[in-house]
C-alpha cells in the first residue's frame, strides 16, 4: 500500500508545525494564559465563543469586568485557529500596540509597524479601551480596522467598557471623534458579541 504523503498533505503537515511554532514564540510573553483550565471558564460564554468562525471574517467582541475569563477564552480561540487552522494570527495589548505606534511614530516608521498587523489571518486587540486616546493612536486604530473590514479579516477585542463607554473613551478628544465613531461601527456591526458578568 502506498503511505507516501502528497505534496498538499506535506505543505499542511509543515504548515501545521510552523503554525504551532509560531503560536509556541507568541505564548512566551503570555505564559499566564498559556494553560488555561476550561472548566474554570464561565460555561455558557464560552460555549458561544466557540461558535464563532473567523472564516466568516466577522469580529468577535468580549466585554466584562476583569478577572472575568475574556482573554483567556480569546486566548484558546486564537491557539485553536493558529495550530488547528493553520491561520496566521497577531496578539497584542491595547497598551502595548499605542506605546509602539508612538515610538514608530518619532522614527517615520508607523506604516511599517501596522501593515502587519492589517494583514494577518487574525488580529487579537486585548483590553481595547485602555490605551490613551491620543489623536495619532486612534488614527491608528481606525487605519488596522478598516483595513481589515474591507479585507474581511477578523479582529478578536476584549473589553472592560460597555459600548457607549468605549465609543465616549476613543472620541474624548474633538479630532478623535469621527475616527471613534467608525471605528466602533466597523468592529460592531459584523460582529458576535459576548457579554461576560462576574
Amino acid at each position: 500500500m502506498n503511505t507516501r504523503e502528497t505534496p498538499e498533505e506535506l505543505y499542511g503537515r509543515q504548515w501545521s508545525f510552523r503554525m504551532a511554532d509560531e503560536y509556541t514564540t507568541m505564548m512566551k510573553s503570555r505564559s499566564r494564559y498559556s494553560d488555561t483550565d476550561i472548566a474554570r471558564l464561565p460555561k455558557a460564554e464560552f460555549d458561544q465563543a466557540c461558535t464563532w468562525d473567523a472564516a466568516r471574517g466577522e469580529n468577535l467582541i468580549l466585554c466584562g469586568p476583569t478577572g472575568t475569563g475574556k482573554t483567556r477564552i480569546a486566548g484558546i480561540l486564537v491557539k485553536r485557529w493558529m495550530t488547528q487552522n493553520g491561520y496566521r494570527c497577531r496578539w497584542i495589548p491595547e497598551t502595548e500596540m499605542a506605546i509602539e505606534v508612538g515610538d514608530k511614530a518619532m522614527h517615520g516608521k508607523v506604516g511599517d509597524y501596522l501593515d502587519p498587523l492589517c494583514s494577518c489571518a487574525i488580529l487579537f486587540i486585548d483590553d481595547l479601551g485602555k490605551a490613551p486616546p491620543t489623536e495619532r493612536f486612534v488614527s491608528s486604530l481606525y487605519h488596522i480596522v478598516e483595513s481589515r473590514h474591507a479585507a474581511k479579516k477578523p479582529i478578536i477585542c476584549t473589553t472592560q467598557l460597555t459600548a457607549e463607554e468605549l465609543k465616549a473613551k476613543l472620541g474624548s478628544r474633538d479630532q478623535s471623534e469621527s475616527h471613534a465613531l467608525a471605528i466602533f461601527r466597523r468592529l460592531s456591526e459584523e460582529a458576535m458579541v459576548i457579554k461576560i458578568s462576574k
